[in-house]
């Protein structure tokens, strides 16, 4: 239960830290345009849009509100991947020991093909179908995420995982290894909810629909 809740507090958080970074971002956006409006507008229209500027720049994303059932959705998947993942890395702490000597490049290695081949693109899966669903998102929205944004997600994870899970296999006791990847993954699930929820774009540039 312990890496269960961590890693559903840590999604939990990965996706505040993403709401907020995104409120950033569409504030600067409004901004530049009042910016560029303001070089033609007059009278009261130029009054309104200095008014907007002012409270852009009085503001913080902090008070925005954050929304909670997307929040939910991204957490009950953390919760899920913590409990599923406790078995996980101790099947594969076991599957290992069968291949190889602990400790040896070919334990190492064996841990972190089957984290690459099996585990990744199943939770990657996973976690854009089920957040979806949560969020009340129909199947035309699941296809695109998979055709637009699983390639490019999971050849990051290739590009990324492997060195560092390498690490973490060889050095951490298995019962610490997943709460290690967990404090990683408090990065990896800020960007995982930028992708499910933008895309590889700017929020509103090209939303999901």
């Amino acid at each position: 239960m312990t890496q269960a809740w961590t890693s559903g507090i840590l999604a939990q958080v990965g996706d505040v830290f993403t709401q907020k970074l995104e409120d950033r971002i569409r504030n600067d956006k409004e901004k530049e345009g009042i910016e560029e409006k303001l070089k033609a507008a007059a009278g009261e229209e130029a009054e309104g849009l200095v008014r907007r500027r002012g409270e852009i720049e009085r503001g913080s994303v902090w008070s925005e509100p954050v929304d909670w059932r997307r929040n939910a959705s991204v957490t009950t998947f953390g919760l899920w991947y913590g409990w599923w993942g406790h078995y996980w890395y101790k099947w594969l702490d076991v599957f290992a020991h069968k291949m190889a000597k602990e400790g040896s490049a070919k334990f190492v290695m064996t841990k972190v093909l089957s984290e690459q081949v099996f585990w990744n693109p199943a939770t990657l899966i996973l976690y854009f179908a089920s957040v979806s669903i949560m969020e009340g998102k129909g199947t035309d929205y699941i296809k695109k995420k998979m055709h637009e944004d699983f390639a490019p997600t999971l050849a990051i994870e290739l590009l990324t995982w492997p060195a560092l899970t390498a690490v973490i296999f060889k050095y951490s006791p298995v019962r610490y290894q997943l709460i290690w990847i967990n404090v990683m993954e408090l990065f990896y699930d800020a960007f995982l909810s930028w992708v499910q929820h933008n895309g590889y774009h700017l929020p509103g540039a090209k939303p999901h629909h």
